[in-house]
């Protein structure tokens, strides 16, 4: 009996070191407090004197695709809004960055997610890639940059904390690259100097979001 009670004790403990089973829907968590970032001086500047509309479209070929396991195994899936997220989260960083964003903008700032995805094998290794281009109303881009951002954390195996973590990593470092690359900043001083329309967004599906609400360690 004693020998039994043992092994169960054993065999929890071998679950709790390895983690719980595979994820089957992975909810999108920003992990702790968006940082300030500080941006590149000429790009603070333009900040002060330009106002952004923000569009984010998710371009990625399996949209509810978020990471796998390294050991070929399946690929980690998930029911929430991946854009949606991103877009949140990608004004909020520019917002306390010093980004004025507002949905009525004469500039807008397109972004492409191209990558948001998690390696799980020894280490949970985030990928994000963004592309960035400044539209004029008329059409007109007057920049455009990609930025590949990562995250690695360590822990439990198949723990959504550890996926969400390396993710929120991945994407402050895109916008932490923007924010410190000098000719988006010249682009965007240039743009204040051409008469200009609201923007609109590119295509039907697009769409325009203001600033998030503070995020939490728990908040979407």
């Amino acid at each position: 009996m004693l020998r039994n009670v043992f092994l169960v004790v054993v065999a929890l403990g071998v679950w709790a070191a390895c983690g719980a089973g595979k994820i089957t829907n992975l909810r999108l968590e920003w992990r702790g407090e968006r940082p300030n970032l500080r941006p590149q001086p000429e790009v603070a500047m333009a900040f002060s004197a330009v106002p952004l509309a923000i569009f984010l479209h998710d371009e990625r070929e399996a949209p509810d695709v978020v990471g796998a396991y390294d050991n070929g195994g399946s690929v980690v899936r998930t029911t929430d809004n991946v854009g949606q997220h991103c877009a949140n989260h990608v004004a909020g960083l520019l917002v306390n960055a010093g980004a004025r964003v507002e949905d009525a903008a004469t500039v807008a700032l397109d972004a492409s997610l191209l990558e948001y995805h998690v390696l799980e094998g020894e280490r949970f290794n985030a990928t994000v890639k963004v592309r960035f281009s400044l539209r004029l109303a008329t059409g007109n881009v007057l920049w455009s940059a990609q930025y590949v951002g990562t995250g690695s954390r360590w822990g439990r195996t198949h723990n959504p904390e550890n996926y969400n973590e390396a993710l929120t990593d991945g994407l402050t470092d895109v916008v932490t690259q923007l924010v410190n690359d000098h000719l988006f900043g010249a682009a965007l001083v240039a743009s204040s100097s051409v008469p200009q329309e609201p923007s609109a967004p590119t295509t039907p599906e697009a769409s325009a979001f203001a600033p998030a609400p503070p995020a939490s360690s728990t908040g979407s």
